[in-house]
């Protein structure tokens, strides 16, 4: 008669026996045992950004993985990046150049190359930039010295929220800045008087609500001034 055990280690099945009442132990056989299965998990940080800012995938949590994937899908559905993780190094930082839903596919796989089974998937929102639109009262600005000139910019619109403030600056036509003005209500107008003649370039750019910024825009005005024009009459001098 013999005594027989298991022992299970390093994913083996070692088989023992031991001849009773006591005797020398021999190993019988070694069998490997099945890995287990992966399981996957994914993170993705922060969940909405602007356009360039840098988006966190996370994969850390996954268990018993050799290795992990990740696609990535643009709002059209089109693939956009892919990337392998091991648990060494399970973090990867992207950014986006498009605005739109982003998805983040990802698997995890086990010692023996079985893919998890489990759902893994993530989104991001990539936010639009607003666009500006600017109009002022004149272009051809005559005789406006000392006059009022109201520069627009409540035409501007976002895709996505809304816009909150518009950033005005106005400069001679040296390119040098001669005023600036944020105006963060509603209608977003900047009501401005030239001291001088001149030609002035007045450019704004607006933001919306997620801190993403438009490109400019810019109006060229030509402001005059009114000529005064007076005689004077008289007689022969006398000295």
């Amino acid at each position: 008669d013999v005594f027989v055990f298991n022992v299970k280690k390093d994913y083996n099945n070692y088989e023992f026996i031991m001849p009773r009442p006591c005797g020398n132990i021999a190993l019988r056989s070694i069998t490997p045992l099945p890995r287990p299965e992966a399981v996957c998990a994914i993170s993705v940080t922060p969940a909405k950004v602007n356009l360039k800012d840098r988006v966190t995938v996370d994969m850390s949590g996954s268990q018993n993985a050799k290795s992990m994937e990740v696609v990535v899908t643009g709002p059209d559905g089109a693939k956009v990046a892919t990337h392998t993780f091991t648990p060494e190094s399970p973090r990867w930082q992207t950014t986006f150049d498009k605005p739109g839903n982003y998805t983040f596919r990802a698997l995890a796989i086990n010692e023996e190359g079985k893919a998890s089974t489990n759902p893994c998937e993530a989104k991001v929102y990539v936010n639009a930039p607003p666009i500006c639109q600017l109009t002022t009262s004149c272009v051809i600005c005559k005789n406006f010295v000392g006059k009022p000139v109201t520069m627009d910019a409540a035409g501007s619109t976002d895709p996505d929220g809304k816009v909150v403030k518009a950033d005005f600056t106005n400069t001679d036509a040296a390119g040098n800045p001669v005023d600036s003005f944020l105006d963060s209500e509603p209608p977003l107008t900047w009501d401005y008087i030239f001291s001088k003649p001149g030609s002035y370039a007045v450019t704004v750019v607006v933001t919306d609500d997620f801190g993403a910024v438009s490109e400019p825009c810019r109006v060229v005005l030509d402001v005059t001034q009114k000529l005064n024009y007076f005689s004077v009459e008289g007689g022969p001098l006398f000295a």
